[in-house]
């Protein structure tokens, strides 16, 4: 530890050993492809917030306000949500009764 510093060198050099780390274990592969932001690739399907989509499947969401692409071939899950304009002080209302896009918040209340 070194006061003066302002930091705990030792610490730092630990949580950087951590990362790379992990680093590494992401280019190797894991058993299950899990990635750090919550994404797994499996027999043939993506996996993501306790849902799992097939190979070039899709899902429209209410809330959050989404739609999810599956595309194992290429390892991605794509997430597309809604574009909110700014007006200011104006509130944009999401649409919780319908699906993605039509939930994306519509016209402002000013």
């Amino acid at each position: 530890f070194f006061p003066f510093l302002g930091f705990n060198f030792v610490g730092e050099i630990v949580l950087l050993a951590v990362i790379a780390l992990g680093g590494v274990s992401l280019i190797m592969g894991e058993a299950n492809h899990s990635h750090h932001y919550g994404v797994s690739f499996d027999n043939g399907t993506c996996k993501y917030r306790n849902q799992t989509l097939e190979d070039g499947g899709f899902l429209t969401l209410r809330f959050p306000c989404e739609l999810w692409r599956c595309n194992v071939t290429e390892r991605t899950l794509t997430v597309d949500g809604c574009n909110v304009r700014r007006y200011g002080s104006c509130i944009h209302v999401h649409k919780y009764y319908r699906y993605w896009p039509h939930c994306c918040p519509g016209h402002p209340i000013c």
